[in-house]
Parts: structure tokens; sequence; C-alpha cells
């Protein structure tokens, strides 16, 4: 039996036995449901469980100086409702604060007469709405609100339909606008969405989803057009949008009809249990101030986790945080203004002034003066392999060995070898020259006539998937990881590398303007780590992306004075490790003076990067 018709006959189940459950037993087999989603359909749904107590704290925000005794018939609706944790937690919000204000309600709204009796009545029909796609979600979320009361038979207003293309269904879900839009829309990356369905968004959501927006962009745009003017959204959602290219059109698009009211970024700490995205709490107002409809004086509350709330996990850090205490968070306070197109900088006062000196000083993007490749796609890496043992033992032709190295290779400055080697076999032109590297190559034969390119007739079964050009391999170049915690550029020629390693080389205008020397030392100082990472995608685990779309975005001075240069031809063949660290602080003291950092501001960025 699956997951589906085992819940399925437990909610026959709860209906004979009704009136002896209650909420709570919903709630559990709600979550059994939940956790026996496989993981394949999970990543391509999306969905994933939200905690407790974070649900508590957006709750809390989001409902923050709302006045319901004015208004009691607040619209409240989770358009990827699932199993309706969301709804429950609002029903319970919603229910305490009618108790309690039962007469001021009642004095404002004679006719409301609200009662005990009647609150879950007028919470069911009037404040919660929800829709998924997902029918045995919808089923658990009706079902754990119907028994809020015993022997309630009002059937909540929780649709089953996917709420992104269904807008123009005639339901009243989606008849009138929202005073509050709250959840935890899916995460749902473009690769995994099937072509047909991208067809449909891109449609509906034009300017907004496209290239490799993420799904939940769609349901941040679909949003804010459903709130009330001044109505409220609060989504806990992936952080991708920040700082992304592909999230430049939905940043723009919240920047002009929203003022951002907070952003709670975890920051690369996963506390989701089983999701590998990287989240953000948003909370947005619909429209600007009407005083001030640039939203020039609106200020964004930020908050930005802590690596210790790694260790204590959400609901430790979120209990503090809804008590006002904010021990597992850096927070500041940020004017919207402020926010760069290009990707969103969230740093406060003293971090900005620095970003500030360094821009007033710099001159070309990278992109400007350099071109950027990515390292060898093989497509079966033991195909192509090898240490000097097989090369050995096969007789592999040595014209067709070259030098390996991984992401793992690369230190600062330079790259230290694996003794590992490629068969470079794009350059076999004739294969009956190569039969010792063509027969160890063939053992792979059958998973490498897979491969699309083969299958398509655009490579010969026994070359690289992606071979690009060796000439890139064999010149001068500095070499980076896709991912690290840290800068790490290093100068190289003659290595080939795997595409978890991205190169640049600088243009035939600039050759004699500028040297690799330079640019590794201004790269690799801490004043240009700070100065990456206030832009770049932050990953889980103190990790970030090093994608070149978002290095190539780096601006770099055009005066080289040779200094820089000779420190680091020393560093690059300095032997002792801590001569090596003497010339790198060097570096960083001469790199601070040209920016005019001060004492002060080094030891923000000397704290901030943790080393």
């Amino acid at each position: 039996m699956d997951a589906e018709d085992f819940l399925n006959k437990r909610i026959d189940k709860i209906y004979d036995d009704y009136g002896e459950k209650d909420a709570a037993d919903v709630i559990s087999i709600s979550k059994r449901y939940e956790s026996m989603i496989d993981e394949e359909k999970r990543k391509n749904s999306g969905c994933y469980y939200t905690d407790e107590s974070i649900i508590g704290y957006m709750i809390d925000i989001v409902f923050d100086r709302i006045d319901m005794i004015d208004n009691p018939f607040l619209r409240i609706l989770d358009p990827s409702c699932g199993c309706g944790f969301f709804l429950l937690q609002i029903y319970d919000y919603l229910r305490d604060f009618y108790l309690n204000n039962i007469n001021g309600i009642n004095s404002e709204y004679k006719r409301l007469n609200l009662s005990a009796d009647n609150i879950h009545e007028h919470i069911i029909k009037n404040n919660i709405f929800g829709a998924d796609s997902d029918k045995t979600a919808v089923n658990l979320s009706c079902e754990g609100l119907m028994l809020k009361k015993n022997k309630s038979a009002i059937r909540p207003n929780i649709i089953c339909c996917d709420s992104l293309i269904d807008h123009n269904m005639e339901d009243k879900l989606f008849k009138g606008k929202y005073d509050i839009i709250i959840g935890n829309p899916p995460y749902i990356g473009h690769k995994r969405i099937c072509r047909s369905y991208r067809e449909k968004l891109s449609d509906i959501y034009k300017g907004i989803f496209r290239d490799k927006a993420d799904i939940s962009f769609c349901f941040i745009k679909s949003s804010i057009d459903r709130l009330k003017g001044g109505g409220r959204l609060c989504f806990i959602t992936s952080r991708y949008f920040l700082e992304s290219l592909n999230g430049k059109y939905i940043r723009d698009y919240i920047d002009k009809m929203c003022s951002i009211e907070r952003i709670v970024d975890f920051y690369g700490v996963r506390i989701m249990e089983g999701i590998s995205v990287d989240p953000v709490i948003l909370l947005l107002r619909k429209n600007k101030s009407d005083n001030d409809p640039a939203g020039n004086s609106n200020i964004i509350k930020v908050f930005k986790a802590k690596n210790e709330l790694r260790r204590i996990g959400a609901n430790e850090a979120f209990v503090e945080l809804r008590k006002g205490s904010e021990r597992y968070f850096d927070s500041f306070n940020f004017p919207q203004r402020k926010l760069n197109h290009e990707g969103w900088i969230l740093c406060d006062e003293n971090q900005m002034q620095i970003l500030e000196k360094i821009n007033r000083k710099l001159g070309k993007k990278l992109s400007d003066i350099c071109k950027s490749f990515q390292g060898i796609i093989t497509g079966c890496d033991k195909a192509f392999i090898m240490d000097e043992k097989d090369i050995e033992n096969y007789k592999i032709e040595r014209d067709l060995i070259k030098p390996w190295i991984k992401s793992s290779c690369i230190k600062k400055y330079k790259a230290e070898s694996m003794n590992l080697y490629i068969i470079y076999s794009d350059i076999i032109d004739d294969a009956d020259s190569y039969k010792n590297a063509i027969s160890y190559i063939e053992r792979y034969r059958p998973k490498l006539e897979k491969r699309r390119e083969c299958i398509s007739g655009a490579r010969k079964w026994y070359e690289l998937q992606w071979g690009r050009n060796r000439s890139l391999f064999e010149m001068n170049k500095i070499i980076f990881p896709y991912k690290a915690s840290s800068n790490r550029f290093a100068i190289d020629k003659g290595n080939y590398s795997s595409a978890d390693v991205y190169g640049l080389y600088i243009i035939d205008e600039y050759k004699d303007k500028i040297s690799y020397e330079f640019l590794t030392g201004i790269l690799n100082s801490r004043l240009y780590e700070f100065y990456f990472k206030s832009f770049a995608k932050k990953l889980g685990n103190d990790l970030y992306e090093y994608y070149p779309n978002t290095v190539m975005r780096l601006k770099v001075p055009e005066i080289d004075d040779g200094y820089i240069a000779d420190l680091v031809r020393h560093i690059s063949t300095c032997r002792s490790w801590e001569v090596s660290k003497g010339i790198q602080k060097e570096i960083d003291r001469y790199i601070y003076s040209m920016f005019d950092i001060n004492e002060s501001e080094i030891n923000i960025i000397e704290g901030r990067d943790g080393r």
C-alpha cells in the first residue's frame, strides 16, 4: 500500500470515528504523509515541511500591527497549503484573539455577534483560504480544520488546484483580494519542470519566469497581485532570488510593488529537514507608502543567521526570536532605496561604507578584461581519468596524456597535483594510431554511447563529452573552484581541469596593461573576499557559489604598479608556510592602503570573514 492509499484509508477511518478524534490526530497523519513522500517526488513537487516554530514566527510578524478588532473579516490565503500546517496555526491564533476580544469586536460589528459557539464558523467561512494541487494534502488540511470543532460540517475554503495557472477559475477562492498571504511555496528549479508546464508559466508570468528561474518566483508574483493595497505577504522561500542573475526580474517587481518590511536570511544554515535549498523569510507590504510612493524612506529590518544556529536548530532559535532575543542572528536596518538591481546586497551601515569605498576606487569589471570558461565534462570519468600506474600498465599513448586536476587541488596562487591524468581523446584523428587508448576507453563503451552527444552524432563514442578547446588549458590562466568557503584563485598553465573548475584569461587588449600575478593577488586578498561575499550566492555549509556570472562582476583597479605582482611571484614559489603567511599579510596591508581602509574597517572585514 503506498502513502496515498494508506492516508485515504486513514482519513476514512477518521470519518467513521467522527467526534472521537481531533485535529491533532490529523496533524500527526499529515506529518506522516509528508514523511512518506519519496525524495524524488518531493524534489519534483518542491514541497517541504516547515518547522512549527518558524510558522509561529511568521504568523507573529505578518499579523503585527494589524487591527483585527477593526477588521475581523481579514482574508488570509496560503496558495500552496499542503496539509495545512500554516492554516491550522493561523486558526488557533485567530480563535485565541477572537475569544480575548469578543466584546470589542461586537461593539464595532453588532450584527456579527461573535460568541465562543460561532467563532469556528466565522473563521472557516470568512478568514481562512487555501489551495494545493495535492488532493490528499487538501483533504488532510480540510479535515484538520473541520476537527478544530467537533461535529463541524462546514467545509473550509480550500480547493484542489494549481493556484499558479488556475487564475480564471470561477471559484470564490479567487474572486476577491487578500489581506494576508502566507506560506512555504514550492521550490522547483527549471530543470525539474516539464516543458509544457514551463511554457504555461512563461506565458502567464512574462518577464518573471524566464531562463533558469525558480517556480517560487511565480508564487511571489501571483501573491503580490492577489493582495489588497496595504496587504502583507510572508513567505519562507528559496534565497536564490536575492543574488541570482535570473532573480533580477522578480527583485525588480518586488521593489516596484512593495515595501519590504523584513528579511530573515538563513544565510546558508540549512534548518529544514531533508531540504537542500537555502531559505529566507520574506515579509512584504503591497504598495509603498502613500506619502513616499518611491519607497525612498522605507527601512528593511534584516536578520542574518549566525553559524551557531546550525548547531542549535530552528526550534530553539525561533523560540528565542519570538521572545525578542536576536542572539542567533545579526540584525540591522537597511534602506530599501539602496537595493542593487544586480543583486540585493544586505549589510549593515559600516559594511556598506566599506563597499562604497571599494567602489569609488574601482575601474573595469573582470568581464571587461577577461574571458571565462568551464573545465572538461568527460561524461564518464572512469573511462578517461587514470594514474601513472594505469598509463604504464595499459601502455597508453603518451601524446594523449594530460595532467588532471579537480577543484580540491586549487589553493591560493597555485594548484597542487593529484597525480592523475586524462586521456584527451579529442585529438585522436585516427583510432588505429591509438589502439591502446581506444582499448582502455572501450571498457565503458556501452555507457559512453548513451551520452546525448553520441546519440545525436555530435561526438564519437570515444571522445570527451565536452573537451573544450585544448589551448585554454595550455595557456596562462587563473583558475578557481565552482564552490568554496573562501577566495581561492591560482595561476596555472598546462593542467586540464574538471567541470567543477572555472578559468579566466586576459584578453589581448589588456595583456600589456595588467598581469595575472596582480589580478591573483587582488582576488585572493581579504578585502576582495569581503567584497565578493557581499553579493555572491551563499550556499549551505559556509560555501559560496563562484559561478563566472558572479565572479566576472568584480571590478578591479586598473593601476598595476608591479609591487603586488612581485609579492605574488614570491609567494607562488615559497615553500615555507610562515613566510607565505607573512607575504599574504603584506599583500592584504598594501591593498587596504590602496582603498583607504582604516583600522576599524579592517577589524570589521577580518572579523566577518572568520579567518
